[in-house]
């Protein structure tokens, strides 16, 4: 902790800062991020109680243009309101002078360990990304790209709710290429585009493909691109020389156990368009990915009512296997009836 009692500096340990934030002060360290440290803070002026995320831009990063991104993370926050994006409360300077933003506390797990100690269903982990996708369409339709979604920035919460969090790396649709090269030495490699790693201008393409990303890993169990800890891997993919698994051959044994399936019923699960659906949103060229999540979204929602997927050619076969299966029963009982005329004739002939 610095001598004055201000907040810690990021390559410090976790100690709680003794100033005061407006009207919160820190009680519990919950994290850092890499411009900032997390804490988890009361309200102590007596009006009510209340408990908040104090997020503390760190003290050896108080340049100029660190306390605009700081503050820029606070606006695009205040701008949006949606069920599963954290709210901002307040923010402004500490008492001892550091930026600070007064944030939604969630009390959750990050959703890949959220699904995988649940043992969750392919089902049920598919609905709760699409929590996820709802949140980031919304911020799109506000002009805000996200640019570091990965399951650490995903809680979700007791009730099942998620939430998304952390939009320090965010920036507008129309943001300046400057600022972008400055932030992409912030993002997470694992989740981050092809274009991202060789600083691109950002767009929402980058954020549909971190959302594949997430979803490979969530369904399967694995990274879609062999060894995440490989330079080589990260080299190639800077390239976009290198494709994705096939996600039906990255299923293991505990994958499988984690999602209550035998490995056989997962590799058929994660065929067809669930596979199709997943190899789109992470093409290495932007322009063959979703152009949008919400069509992402679409997907996988047609997925899940057993309709045709956009990911998917739409030849007249496929098109109507997909309405025999939907529609079995009725199908079925047509037949009959069908079948029965037919032998009424036969017999009246």
């Amino acid at each position: 902790m610095a001598s004055d009692g201000g907040a810690a500096s990021i390559a410090e340990g976790p100690a709680i800062p003794n100033e005061q934030f407006g009207p919160y002060r820190a009680v519990r360290f919950l994290g850092r991020g890499g411009m900032s440290a997390v804490y988890l803070a009361e309200r102590i002026d007596g009006r009510f109680d209340h408990m908040v995320a104090i997020k503390v831009m760190a003290a050896h990063l108080a340049g100029d243009d660190f306390r605009r991104r700081f503050e820029t993370e606070g606006q695009f926050l205040a701008a949006l309101r949606h069920p599963n994006i954290t709210s901002l409360f307040d923010g402004g300077l500490s008492s001892s002078g550091h930026p600070y933003l007064a944030i939604e506390y969630v009390e959750g797990e990050a959703l890949d360990a959220y699904c995988d100690s649940r043992k969750l269903t392919v089902e049920a982990r598919l609905h709760l990304f699409l929590q996820v996708a709802d949140a980031v369409d919304y911020a799109h339709r506000n002009l805000i790209l996200h640019r570091d979604l990965k399951p650490g920035n995903i809680l979700v919460n007791n009730r099942g709710q998620v939430k998304l969090l952390d939009f320090g790396t965010a920036s507008l649709l129309s943001g300046a290429a400057n600022v972008t090269v400055t932030r992409a030495r912030m993002l997470t490699p694992r989740y981050a585009s092809p274009e991202q790693l060789r600083g691109k201008r950002p767009g929402v393409g980058g954020d549909v493909f971190s959302l594949g990303v997430i979803l490979f890993e969530l369904l399967t169990g694995a990274w879609p691109f062999g060894n995440p800890d490989s330079v080589v891997s990260e080299l190639q993919r800077v390239a976009g020389v290198v494709s994705p698994t096939r996600p039906a051959s990255a299923v293991t044994q505990p994958a499988a156990e984690q999602r209550a399936l035998s490995p056989e019923r997962l590799r058929r699960m994660l065929g067809g368009d669930l596979s199709a659906i997943m190899l789109k949103a992470l093409e290495n060229e932007p322009a063959r990915r979703y152009s949008t999540v919400s069509e992402l979204a679409a997907d996988l929602k047609h997925y899940l009512e057993g309709r045709p997927v956009e990911a998917r050619p739409q030849t007249a076969f496929y098109r109507l296997g997909k309405f025999v299966r939907r529609r079995w029963l009725a199908v079925a009982a047509t037949s009959v009836f069908v079948a029965g005329i037919g032998a009424a004739s036969l017999a009246g002939a």
